[in-house]
């Protein structure tokens, strides 16, 4: 930095007010800041013996303190600066981080919204000729099963809420953190009265509707069906669906989270994970086509019929981006006719830092049925065969794929990877 003087050379004349630029400087604390500077005609009439010197030695002499002081200065402050600059940058690191989280949270409410949105939207549109089908089958009017939707509601909710709360929580400091998590609490608090009532009914409504359902098909086949067998086939067929279309939902949530990615290992994994469930599928439903040959053929066919029904809302909401998985589940698995057809996995080339690797391979890859279909496992019976429970089980899978890997792949390390 150089000095810089305050006043004009043309501000600074005699006291005589000669106009003439100023020649010489007296050192002389008696007189004033005018009389001090003389110009050429002051100096004929000046006769005082005192101590001066040019004008421009003057000026050098002020000049070389001042910049000395300008120097000493620079070597304290910018040391200073220094520090203060690193924290404004990380200041804006954290106003970034936090205005990111809050997109999120902000993200999560609408994405919320979007879920119910989209059920509503499903149950807008109907076709006549099926609720016509319906309406025959049953020769009456078909009763709305409120105690489904709640419980399948309750599961979106709880796992919202879970997710909501754990990014809240570096929020906890505001007043808003309390306001929020209250009505987290409230959602939370009426699920639980909720559910314990709809449960029971559930349970007694789809029993009910289990052994009907039972002895109408027996009475089609002449009693010549098992009912064991009928449930197995019910088990196997609709678990494998609802395992399938959760991995499909289980990409979106990890492709949108490394929308900023979209090479990340973790894709690649979830895809082969579902390439790797058309294997297992297409096992499956070529050992029930072997299976059940004889009396039993129909009822495996009609099941894989309603299946396939099933599989085709899914293709039409989830658009072209996962047509050529359901093509090859509906090819390899829900066609009459099967054979033994293995899908190759896409190869997985991780050149990540050690701790991402670690976040990669601690990352559950498997499908746990046993946590997740437990009540089925159990009775081997599937009492919802409705596009409804698969969209709100498949909804739910999305969650908790969304708070494992937000646990596991954190948006602010992601960003600071990128860097």
């Amino acid at each position: 930095m150089i000095p810089k003087m305050i006043e004009q050379i043309n501000d600074l004349n005699c006291a005589n007010n000669h106009n003439l630029e100023p020649y010489m400087v007296v050192f002389d604390p008696k007189l004033s800041q005018k009389e001090r500077i003389l110009c050429t005609k002051c100096m004929e009439d000046f006769d005082s013996i005192t101590k001066m010197v040019t004008f421009k030695k003057a000026q050098q002499l002020i000049e070389e303190n001042q910049t000395r002081l300008l120097e000493l200065l620079e070597n304290i402050i910018q040391p200073n600066i220094k520090q203060i600059d690193q924290l404004q940058k990380h200041l804006y690191s954290l106003k970034s981080y936090f205005n990111q989280e809050l997109d999120q949270l902000i993200e999560n409410t609408k994405e919320w919204i979007k879920n119910f949105d989209q059920i509503k939207q499903i149950h807008r549109d109907y076709s006549f000729f099926q609720e016509l089908d319906i309406l025959i089958s049953n020769e009456k009017i078909q009763q709305i099963n409120e105690s489904q939707f709640n419980n399948e509601i309750i599961k979106i909710n709880q796992a919202l809420c879970v997710k909501m709360k754990l990014k809240l929580e570096q929020f906890k400091n505001f007043n808003e953190y309390n306001q929020c998590t209250q009505i987290l609490n409230n959602i939370i608090n009426i699920v639980q009265v909720t559910s314990v009532t709809d449960f029971e009914e559930t349970e007694i409504n789809s029993q009910t509707t289990n052994i009907t359902e039972i002895s109408t098909i027996q009475q089609d086949e002449n009693n010549e069906i098992d009912q064991n067998e009928l449930q197995e086939i019910q088990y196997y067929v609709y678990e494998d669906l609802q395992n399938f279309v959760n991995l499909l939902y289980s990409l979106i949530a990890v492709k949108e989270h490394f929308k900023e990615n979209p090479s990340h290992p973790m894709i690649v994994i979830c895809r082969n994970k579902i390439i790797l469930q058309l294997n297992i599928s297409n096992s499956i439903h070529t050992d029930l086509i072997n299976q059940y040959k004889n009396t039993l053929k129909q009822v495996l066919q009609k099941e894989k019929q309603n299946a396939k029904k099933i599989i085709n809302q899914f293709k039409l909401l989830l658009g072209d981006e996962y047509q050529l998985h359901i093509d090859n589940y509906i090819s390899n698995s829900l066609n009459d006719e099967l054979s033994m057809k293995q899908l190759s996995i896409e190869k997985l080339d991780i050149q990540t830092s050690p701790n991402q690797n670690q976040n990669i391979y601690s990352f559950p890859l498997g499908i746990d049925n046993q946590k997740i279909f437990s009540h089925w496992m159990k009775s081997k019976t599937y009492n919802s065969k409705t596009f409804d429970s698969f969209i709100f089980k498949a909804i739910s899978y999305k969650q908790i794929t969304e708070i494992k890997i937000m646990a596991n792949f954190p948006l602010s390390s992601l960003k600071s990877n990128k860097k």
